[in-house]
């Protein structure tokens, strides 16, 4: 297990921490662990950022777990209405639909250059 989240029982008594303090009476904690998350100094480390690590140790908004964050529909909610407003205001156009095999997954197509586009302002309508 990754980490598990529970919360103090007996609404008067708080969690000891030790050295390190107490948990209020009442509040919900997560325990992380794996060593990588114990092992994470207090400084900044860039090395711990990379690419291939984030993707290996982290997951964007808790994932699907059953207490991921509660802000990620809102999130998805917002990109979306994001996604309207574009479409709305201005013109999308494909500069060049040519597809052709993806070398990484032959089992699918792509465009050769990425999806180039070009955008343009809808005409506002006259008031």
């Amino acid at each position: 297990a990754g980490a598990y989240r529970r919360a103090c029982c007996d609404p008067r008594a708080s969690f000891d921490l030790g050295e390190h303090g107490c948990i209020p009476p009442g509040c919900t904690f997560a325990v992380h662990l794996r060593p990588y998350m114990t092992d994470m100094e207090g400084g900044f480390d860039p090395d711990r950022w990379t690419p291939e690590l984030v993707r290996e140790r982290f997951v964007a908004f808790g994932g699907s777990q059953p207490h991921a964050c509660i802000g990620s529909n809102l999130a998805l909610l917002e990109l979306q209405l994001f996604a309207r407003v574009l479409c709305r205001e201005y013109n999308f156009t494909a500069v060049d639909t040519q597809l052709c095999v993806d070398a990484k997954n032959p089992m699918s197509l792509t465009y050769k250059d990425g999806l180039r586009i070009k955008i343009s302002r809808k005409a506002q309508p006259e008031a």
